[in-house]
């Protein structure tokens, strides 16, 4: 099943930093906000595309002006019935404890994590939570999740850039079991069999996909600078006094509680 065809569950995008996480969630987000009928919440820090609604209603939001933290934001949101959220980085047990209950409670959700390999990230998740909640959390995960896709980008002497390659972890009974059973380090072995359920190791997505692609659009087109105005107003907080932001120094900004 194609990840942007389920209504629920969670999909973590996984890499170092400035390997394109970020940018290859927005192309998820946009091709929904493009598509679908949907509502889209983003709790960034900070934002790093700006999004125009189309067939969806997107809403952005950023850590600091429109929310205090991303678990009173995430909150917030499900107050909204969202079928869409975006949390900008799962680092904290607390985070991660209110993502769980929103992808359990109907809502697609994209997070990401700073992990090497889907195992690694599965893991971080369990782990962070104590020892006697941990078979909670992996039953929780078993029954949300849709996908773990680890990105690192390579370059490509032929091309002069570098590319995505990719590591695809898909929710399959497989996988759900083996989080059930808390056998994590068979993981690999489950990703290198489940070449029929599109599941890619690094060496197989390179070997399958990036072999035989040629046709790759370089940086310096994908990141050209609109010639056009801005495409939509600036989004303001009710949160901020924006008369006093004018008239006080950047180190008395004040936000309203």
């Amino acid at each position: 099943t194609n990840i942007l065809d389920r209504d629920s569950g969670l999909v973590l995008f996984c890499g170092a930093v400035g390997h394109g996480k970020t940018t290859s969630i927005a192309s998820f987000l946009n091709e929904i906000n493009r598509t679908q009928n949907k509502h889209i919440i983003t709790l960034e820090d900070p934002i790093e595309y700006m999004y125009t609604s189309k067939k969806s209603f997107v809403e952005q939001r950023e850590r600091g002006s429109h929310f205090k933290s991303f678990e009173q934001g995430l909150v917030d949101a499900l107050r909204q019935t969202p079928d869409v959220i975006l949390v900008g980085e799962l680092r904290e047990k607390d985070i991660m404890r209110q993502t769980l209950r929103i992808a359990e409670a109907g809502v697609l959700v994209f997070g990401t994590m700073h992990a090497g390999s889907a195992e690694e990230a599965l893991y971080r998740v369990i782990n962070s939570f104590p020892l006697e909640s941990q078979e909670m959390v992996r039953t929780q995960l078993s029954a949300t999740l849709v996908a773990v896709v680890v990105q690192e980008l390579v370059m490509r002497e032929d091309l002069g850039f570098r590319v995505p390659r990719l590591s695809i972890l898909r929710g399959t009974q497989a996988v759900k079991n083996t989080l059930r059973d808390n056998k994590l380090a068979l993981i690999d072995s489950v990703m290198e069999m489940g070449t029929e359920d599109d599941m890619y190791t690094f060496a197989r997505y390179e070997k399958d996909f990036l072999a035989d692609k040629n046709n790759f659009v370089p940086p310096s087109v994908s990141f050209k600078a609109s010639s056009g105005p801005p495409s939509q107003t600036p989004n303001k907080s009710r949160l901020v006094d924006y008369a006093t932001l004018e008239e006080a120094p950047p180190s008395e900004h004040i936000i309203i509680n």
